[in-house]
């Protein structure tokens, strides 16, 4: 071989690692922001969710309340809070999970 030759080789040599080693990396760090974007559309999701269910449970406390009184007051809030359940997060959250 010629020392041109051996030069060439061992200029491109390092080069070549460089560029796998990197190459790995970018790929782990991909991975690693994708797994993120993912777990941020789950936790806000979930933030969503919680409301409904938190508007869910004053609505059950307000039936119980309404069918162990009677009472029209009780009958009022009853329906405001059927209103404000069913027209609030509960539609965002169908528009964020889409038609499935």
């Amino acid at each position: 071989m010629q020392i041109n030759t051996r030069l060439n080789l061992m200029s491109l040599l390092p080069i070549f690692l460089l560029f796998t080693i990197s190459s790995y990396l970018l790929y782990i760090a991909y991975g690693k922001y994708y797994k993120a974007q993912e777990l941020k559309s789950i936790v806000q999701n979930n933030r969503v969710l919680n409301r409904v269910l938190n508007e869910i449970g004053k609505e059950r406390g307000l039936s119980v309340a309404y069918i162990a009184t009677q009472d029209r007051a009780v009958r009022k809030r009853l329906n405001k809070q059927r209103l404000k359940a069913d027209t609030g997060d509960w539609r965002r959250l169908r528009r964020r999970l889409g038609p499935n």
